[in-house]
């Protein structure tokens, strides 16, 4: 996942910088204002996460520790007299 999110990033930044530099802009405000437009966007995206991850449940299908499931308990043996 982090190859996708850094090509998502680098097109804002990359995309905002020509934009400006097709206005004329000076190169290192342009460049300044790619990477602050791709930091804004990741800062968007990391706070989407921060509310949807402890909503989200286990989704593998695997018991929680606080309810073990009942085949993953063994019975004790009989002790034979």
């Amino acid at each position: 996942m982090g190859a996708v999110g850094l090509a998502i990033f680098s097109a804002i930044a990359t995309t905002r910088t020509g934009a400006l530099l097709a206005a004329h802009s000076p190169r290192d405000a342009a460049l300044t204002a790619g990477f602050q437009r791709a930091l804004l966007a990741c800062a968007a995206f990391l706070l989407a996460a921060a509310v949807i991850a402890p909503r989200s449940g286990n989704t593998r299908g695997e018991p929680t520790a606080e309810h073990p499931a009942a085949h993953d308990r063994v019975a004790a043996p009989e002790l034979a007299d």
